[in-house]
């Protein structure tokens, strides 16, 4: 018996941090429901916020991008309108209220927004399944159909058709694998959070340096996408400057614009560990 509660009481005390975890998940997204509700928006993008930082949705960051529109803060909520999309690529009303969101604040679609859905990066691990079951069924056919002695011209067919189905599945996982690596460096420029983070107040200015102060080579506009560069081991290039600040080098995807940016200017739309 006392080995029996012992267990219960272990199961217990295990459970109860995943409880209370949700708990507070669920209260942090209805007091922002509540506040939006009395149009408190600022309260309710404070808890909208936080609630993000506990577990991710497209509809609490669908939410958050409406709240970000109605404050004019256009940055901000296109770039919750893209992470709601990363979560529910097929949702219609989302697309619908990122291209709205784009027109009012004038950037034009990401070229991730444009992008084939056969070969977006959630499609990777598909065509490399396809792939890989087309080289061992036509591997194993070939071998079949050569013990077998059927005929040559059968052969020369169905080698060509499985060479063409295995070409097409090497270049989409190539192409899904360079939409992925995309995806993962993609950033939305944004305000920092101490000014205006509207359109209507400032640009992002890409610098020569990693400093404030230095000469820019560019600007761009709340919303805008931007891609972090690589240095040569795979890891993001950035640099700490002697006030503690910490900047990334960016550049749009074509590479005509680019240039140090603060961090705090800069949002990723996957989270990632960097090296």
């Amino acid at each position: 018996m006392s080995r029996l509660w012992f267990v219960f009481v272990s199961f217990m005390m295990l459970a109860y941090p995943f409880g209370s975890y949700a708990e507070s998940e669920n209260k942090l997204f209805y007091d922002a429901v509540r506040a939006e509700a009395e149009e408190d928006f600022d309260s309710a993008i404070r808890f909208y916020e936080e609630s993000a930082k506990i577990s991710h949705s497209a509809n609490l960051y669908g939410n958050l991008a409406k709240l970000y529109f109605k404050k004019e803060t256009y940055g901000r909520s296109i770039l919750n309108y893209r992470k709601a999309l990363l979560l529910d690529p097929k949702n219609r009303e989302l697309k619908a209220n990122l291209s709205f969101v784009q027109e009012i604040a004038r950037i034009e679609s990401s070229a991730m927004d444009k992008q084939n859905s056969y070969l977006s990066s959630s499609s990777m691990d598909a065509w490399t399944i396809f792939t890989t079951f087309v080289f061992w069924i036509g591997l194993g056919g070939m071998a079949l159909f050569f013990f077998l002695q059927v005929n040559r011209i059968f052969q020369v067919i169905f080698f060509l058709f499985w060479i063409s189905l295995n070409s097409l599945g090497v270049w989409a996982v190539t192409q899904t694998r360079y939409n992925h690596d995309l995806q993962n460096r993609e950033v939305i420029a944004i305000a920092p959070t101490t000014g205006e983070d509207s359109n209507a107040s400032k640009a992002i200015y890409l610098r020569v340096s990693a400093f404030e102060g230095s000469i820019s080579n560019t600007s761009v506009e709340p919303g805008e996408s931007l891609f972090l560069e690589m240095e040569k081991n795979h890891s993001v290039k950035k640099h700490t400057n002697s006030i503690g600040e910490t900047w990334y080098f960016a550049r749009s995807l074509g590479g005509r614009n680019r240039g140090w940016v603060r961090q705090d200017q800069l949002s990723r739309i996957v989270p990632a560990t960097e090296r």
